[in-house]
């Protein structure tokens, strides 16, 4: 099972379907009523397992310093596993880390507790769906932490790493599971107007890095990563700016070796693809190696 964001035509697909059948279906609504015009604009999440998607759910920015949770859903059958509350987490993670200071939904009555449960407060009635399901309207503000966190990681890897700065590898977020980041298309362009091989592979493995260094931060350790093994596949050509998404393999327990003054492995992979719904440009696996200090 996978928290991670959609990325190609069917995964949208599969998200899109299950909004439609948890949210619209029951109320005899066509498909297409469970989409709007924020789409492209949104950020998304999935829980998925297999091919099979279980969860989904989206944030948009809705005003300055504030963004808006729509279109939760979790497939029939999955419910009370926690899937929704994965969901929530990463996008709510996903909001700070983006420097929003407050996310606002509509929530329907059901749900009222669940999200209550997550630190939202009721503010009051909101709008009645399809005149008959009553919404209400909540609010959470949120921890500027993680925008300062992911701050410090761009200025780390600009301060320690010269090509950093000249690819400008940004941070954008972190969505709970993955770190995602872009860096300039003209500045890692090759002279067929693609992106640069050694850029796919730097940026890449940066990525990963700065994955590692995000959990190390978020569980209070500090240790040297350096690359084990890396190795890449590249796929197809990218012509637009390249955003770059981390991948866990579920290791992470290997940091309790570090707790205890031992190194430890992790193994990691990083997507680096393009805006809108596309198979990844390439992707890389490696092992990176955290040396313990002092």
């Amino acid at each position: 099972m996978q928290l991670c964001t959609p990325l190609t035509e069917k995964d949208f697909a599969d998200c899109f379907a299950l909004r439609w059948q948890v949210l619209r279906a029951p109320w005899q609504q066509p498909p297409g009523s469970e989409q709007d015009e924020l789409e492209a604009q949104s950020w998304h999440l999935m829980v998925k397992e297999g091919d099979q998607v279980l969860a989904t759910g989206r944030l948009h920015q809705s005003a300055p310093g504030e963004g808006q949770i729509r279109y939760m859903a979790v497939a029939p059958g999955q419910q009370g596993k926690g899937l929704g509350g994965l969901i929530l987490k990463g996008l709510l993670e996903l909001a700070a880390s983006l420097g929003l200071l407050a996310v606002e939904l509509n929530a329907r009555v059901g749900a009222l507790a669940f999200y209550q449960r997550a630190g939202f407060q009721l503010l009051g009635a909101a709008h009645t769906l399809y005149g008959v399901i009553p919404h209400f309207k909540m609010r959470i503000n949120l921890d500027p932490q993680l925008h300062q966190r992911a701050k410090a990681l761009t200025q780390t890897w600009h301060q320690t790493i010269p090509l950093s700065r000249f690819m400008d590898l940004q941070v954008l977020g972190f969505n709970g599971a993955q770190l995602l980041t872009q860096a300039s298309f003209d500045n890692n362009a090759n002279l067929h107007g693609t992106l640069f091989a050694g850029s796919h592979y730097a940026l890449a493995t940066l990525t990963a890095w700065g994955r590692i260094w995000w959990q190390l931060q978020a569980e209070g350790l500090d240790g040297d990563i350096v690359l084990g093994k890396g190795e890449i596949r590249y796929k197809r050509p990218l012509t637009t700016a390249p955003l770059m998404l981390s991948q866990d393999q579920g290791n992470w327990q290997e940091l309790a070796n570090l707790r205890q003054g031992r190194k430890a492995r992790i193994h990691l992979e990083a997507l680096v693809t393009g805006s809108g719904p596309q198979e990844p440009a390439s992707v890389f696996s490696g092992t990176y190696v955290i040396l313990p200090k002092g």
